[in-house]
């Protein structure tokens, strides 16, 4: 035994210490999971009256939640195209009550 630990000892605390820290961030992981809405767009919409609507619920500014639809749907022009789809930073309720949401703003 104590040819193997002289000869992997690296290699064994190296195995060691990958699975601590894979199990730390597993449950950290856990804890800032949040779930997005993803939502049809309808002719007019604009990323502002989508902020207006749903900022609060995302508990951002609503600069903070334009720049975060803009960054995370990859919108490099000043247009929506209905039927596009975008993803929201807020929680999708539609599976836990087994209803869906308004797919889109105006309706």
């Amino acid at each position: 035994m104590k040819k193997l630990w002289s000869t992997y000892s690296y290699t064994i605390l190296l195995m060691i210490i990958s699975c601590i820290s894979a199990i730390f961030l597993g449950f950290t992981s856990d804890k800032n999971e949040q779930d997005y809405l993803k939502i049809t767009i309808n002719a007019g919409d604009t990323i502002w009256e989508m902020a207006d609507q749903y900022s609060m619920d995302s508990n951002m500014s609503k600069k903070q939640f334009v720049n975060w639809v803009v960054s995370h749907n990859n919108i490099e022009e000043k247009h929506l195209y209905p039927g596009a789809e975008l993803v929201l930073p807020i929680k999708d309720h539609s599976y836990e009550n087994g209803t869906e949401l308004a797919s889109a703003i105006g309706d």
